[in-house]
């Protein structure tokens, strides 16, 4: 069994996202002011650190502009969307992420959250008015301008402080002197500049608290009940929401994923482009006319549903024990109409009767498998998405190998998502059990796709199915 696998491709540079950019805003005639692109030839916008890889880019266009943006921005390649739909098309950020890399924040309008879209926006004119054109084809403002966004981002309850109050000296070193100051004093907001200035005092404040921002004191106490009004509110995604910035699990999501548009949300995993190999795997071992394919840990449904949108002759089963994510399958399969695929809910193959013994002919599985020791143990997996059971993490990985012998055919597939290094101990396991298994299908980072074929010529235990569980 060789081990090398055929890589995935590697993400766009920022600099061909922003290129592509100019020119879809410059189509749809949208006056954009690009705020953020680290190493990227964008004027001031350029100077910007590094961020997470959550966060590389920012965009700015009026709230008059958002429709037209949203259209620019539809037309390129991205592949998850957070973000716009649903409540938070109230919120003028959303999230754009490419394959890998880079992300882009696309604001339609200042972005102020906890404060009510339109409440900054002489800020939002005074960076479209300090704008000048650069090289990247996007006008950015200048450094003094750029300064002082930076500090009321930082100072807003938010995961990513230190990116900003990072911004904030760069941009101060690269202004004129007293410019910054000028421009804050002038807007109110010279508080907020000061403290993200003093880097030390902003980050030593937790993320979900908020730094000062305005001057007088009317101003100042709004934002402090409001920061408050936000940290209190129940449930924990309303205060999300006030905050204005779109989070992966807490908003509802757009992916690109198999040629469909998929919606995910609360409390459900959004698809991920590494596990699209998985598809065509899965559709090389169906047969020509006909055939099962159960899809484990199915979530919103993305590998079920485009199975069976290339395949509608196959009859197609997702389960997972995701009451949130079978919520959004079902919304997903019925934007679709497609009959042949159906959602059923419980652990693992559990929620299979009978009839399908020895009968599908893939079944596809991407369950948690993530140990707890790459995350360490005050890593919160919320929606029970991310980390795998057992030491190693491959505890329902095994379960999985186990039952699946009671319901492939012959010379069926198992197709798994695991890590790169779990592979090897994970196939001696499936070959134990009957499989013969075969070369990674694909890989990324450190994650892959990996399968095998159930070998008649070795005795399974079919025929063996769990007891009923009480009710």
């Amino acid at each position: 069994m060789s081990s090398r696998p055929t890589e995935l491709p590697a993400g766009k540079p920022r600099r061909e996202v922003v290129g592509e950019l100019a020119e879809a805003f410059r189509r749809q005639d949208v006056p954009a002011v690009l705020l953020r692109a680290p190493g990227v030839e964008a004027g001031a916008a350029g100077a910007a650190t590094d961020g997470t890889w959550r966060h590389d880019l920012d965009v700015l266009v009026p709230r008059s502009a958002r429709e037209a943006a949203d259209r620019a921005v539809d037309g390129l390649g991205w592949r998850i969307a957070i973000g716009g739909r649903g409540a938070w098309s109230q919120i003028p950020t959303v999230s754009y992420h490419w394959e890998f890399s880079p992300s882009l924040d696309l604001h339609r309008g200042f972005p102020a959250g906890p404060l009510p879209p339109g409440s900054l926006r002489r800020l939002g004119l005074m960076l479209m008015e300090r704008a000048r054109a650069t090289a990247c084809g996007i006008p950015a403002p200048d450094a003094g301008a750029l300064a002082v966004f930076s500090a009321i981002q930082a100072a807003r309850p938010g995961p990513f402080r230190e990116m900003w109050v990072r911004d904030v000296g760069a941009h101060l070193d690269a202004s004129a002197p007293g410019e910054a100051e000028r421009v804050a004093n002038e807007l109110g907001v010279r508080a907020a500049l000061r403290w993200a200035a003093s880097s030390s005092d902003a980050m030593r404040l937790p993320t979900g608290r908020a730094g000062p921002v305005f001057d007088g004191i009317v101003r100042r106490v709004a934002w402090s009940a409001l920061t408050r009004v936000r940290r209190a509110a129940r449930p924990r995604r309303l205060g999300t929401w006030m905050g204005g910035i779109p989070r992966p699990g807490a908003t509802i999501a757009r992916s690109r994923f198999g040629g469909l548009e998929l919606l995910s949300g609360p409390g459900a995993f959004t698809p991920q482009p590494v596990t699209e190999p998985m598809i065509d795997v899965a559709l090389a071992g169906l047969p020509e006319r006909g055939g099962i394919l159960v899809d484990v840990g199915t979530g919103v449904g993305a590998v079920a549903l485009a199975v069976g949108r290339t395949r509608p002759d196959v009859q197609v089963i997702g389960c997972d024990v995701s009451k949130a994510g079978l919520r959004w399958a079902e919304r997903n399969r019925e934007r679709l109409g497609l009959a042949n695929v159906r959602f059923l809910r419980g652990s693992l193959l559990e929620p299979l009767g009978e009839d399908l013994a020895e009968r599908a002919d893939v079944i596809t599985g991407n369950v948690p498998y993530v140990p707890e020791r790459a995350f360490g143990q005050a890593y919160r997996d919320r929606d029970g998405t991310v980390l795998g059971q057992g030491v190693d993490g491959l505890d329902l990985q095994r379960e999985l190998v186990r039952t699946s012998t009671m319901f492939l055919a012959p010379k069926g597939r198992l197709i798994v998502q695991s890590s790169i290094d779990q592979w090897e101990f994970l196939a001696t396991e499936m070959a134990g059990w009957g499989f013969a298994p075969q070369p990674m299908a694909a890989s990324s980072f450190e994650d892959a796709i990996c399968w095998g074929i159930a070998d008649a010529r070795r005795g399974r235990p079919f025929g063996l199915f769990l007891p009923d569980r009480p009710a």
